[in-house]
């Protein structure tokens, strides 16, 4: 139950051709000016609304671009990777705890099996112990 989390020198995993449009897309409209002169404020699932749709409707020709630019930093990062020696995740110091009046697991397939059997086993063997002598 230890919470694990990445290690700081491990190397960061590559996003996705539409994570790098995303962020791109995003650059740009930070960059643009309303009615009054100063920057427009960005509301974040309008602008990824928009962002979907322009990656939908986007030419082949300038997707290949995005998708070249992942390919690069995939690449890349496989590189880094096998030259990586060090633990990809270290433990916190941090433990899951359980909810106060969660529901416990169900039993495996093999311990409602046990449960079954172990009456009949027992009228069998009356004197045996559970564990071997």
């Amino acid at each position: 139950n230890t919470v694990f989390k990445k290690a700081p020198g491990a190397p960061k995993r590559f996003k996705s051709s539409y994570v790098h449009f995303f962020t791109h897309f995003v650059e740009k409209k930070k960059l643009q000016v309303g009615p009054d002169g100063l920057p427009i404020k960005l509301d974040i699932s309008s602008v990824s609304k928009e962002c979907s749709q322009a990656w939908k409707t986007l030419p082949v020709e300038q997707r290949k671009y995005w998708d070249f630019v992942s390919e690069q930093e995939k690449q890349e990062y496989m590189k880094q990777s096998e030259a990586y020696q060090g633990p990809w995740r270290i433990a916190t110091n941090k433990v899951k705890k359980k909810k106060d009046g969660a529901p416990k697991r169900s039993p495996s397939a093999f311990f409602l099996f046990a449960n079954v059997k172990r009456p009949v086993i027992k009228a069998k063997y009356p004197g045996k112990k559970s564990y071997a002598p």
